[in-house]
C-alpha cells in the first residue's frame, strides 16, 4: 500500500499569492473538464492514484487518475496541492 496524503486547502483562508496560484491552476489544467477516471491504456503496476475533489462556484467535481495517464496540464496543480499539504 502507498503513502496516502489527506487532507483540504480553502482557498479563501490561504495566502493571497497561494490562492491566485490554486485559482490559475484549476484554469490551466481545466479540471472541471476532465472525466471522473484517467486510467492509461496499459496496465501500469506500481503507480499513484491520484483522488482529488475540488469544490466551487462551478460545484463540485472528483477526479481518479493514475500516474501514467496523468494529462501534463494536470501535474502542476497535483504539485502545488501535495506540497501545500504537507507543508501545513
Amino acid at each position: 500500500m502507498g503513502r496516502k496524503i489527506h487532507g483540504s486547502l480553502n482557498s479563501e483562508t490561504l495566502p493571497t499569492k497561494k490562492a491566485r496560484r490554486l485559482n490559475s491552476l484549476l484554469k490551466s489544467s481545466r479540471f472541471f473538464e476532465l472525466p471522473v477516471r484517467l486510467e492509461p491504456h496499459l496496465p501500469a503496476p506500481d503507480r499513484f492514484i491520484y483522488r482529488l475533489t475540488i469544490e466551487s462556484d462551478q460545484g463540485t467535481h472528483t477526479i481518479e487518475v493514475s500516474e501514467a495517464a496523468l494529462p501534463e496540464d494536470l501535474r502542476p496543480l497535483l504539485d502545488f496541492i501535495t506540497q501545500s499539504l504537507l507543508l501545513k
